[in-house]
């Protein structure tokens, strides 16, 4: 089984590849990477409305899948690809109010939330703090009270 990450805002979250380093050599529009490290990267994917997890109240839903590491402590490929995480959610944060994050086995999305946190955009210092458990759904806020 696969492990899903979701993002979910009021806006549009920009999709795409961040992180990944490919080498100048390329041969017939075939890119190389020099290493895994190169390779570790985050795929952010805009998913349809059906796919959206009952969780998820904002209207603009991402996927995020860790390409060549995991989003856990260990490796320097897993370590990268939080760090991604961490920046594509620090670039964001002037412009959101909230954003969800939520993850959960494939299947299992609309499974009932195992642990509800909040925590300020502020107070996110950390790639590490975005190690969640299965099912686990975490309201990032602007709010300071």
């Amino acid at each position: 089984m696969t492990q899903r990450y979701f993002l979910a805002a009021k806006k549009r979250l920009p999709i795409g590849i961040f992180g990944r380093k490919e080498t100048k050599r390329v041969e017939r529009d075939k890119a190389f990477l020099g290493s895994e490290l190169d390779f570790a990267a985050i795929v952010v994917r805009e998913i349809k409305k059906t796919e959206i997890p009952s969780h998820l109240r904002n209207p603009f839903c991402v996927s995020i899948t860790p390409e060549g590491g995991q989003f856990k402590n260990g490796c320097e490929t897993n370590l990268k690809c939080l760090q991604l995480l961490f920046n594509y959610i620090q670039d964001m944060k002037d412009e959101l109010f909230t954003l969800e994050f939520y993850t959960a086995w494939y299947g299992e999305e609309n499974n009932p939330v195992s642990n509800y946190s909040e925590l300020n955009f502020k107070d996110l210092v950390s790639p590490l703090q975005l190690i969640l458990a299965d099912r686990e759904y975490v309201l990032l806020t602007k709010k300071d009270w």
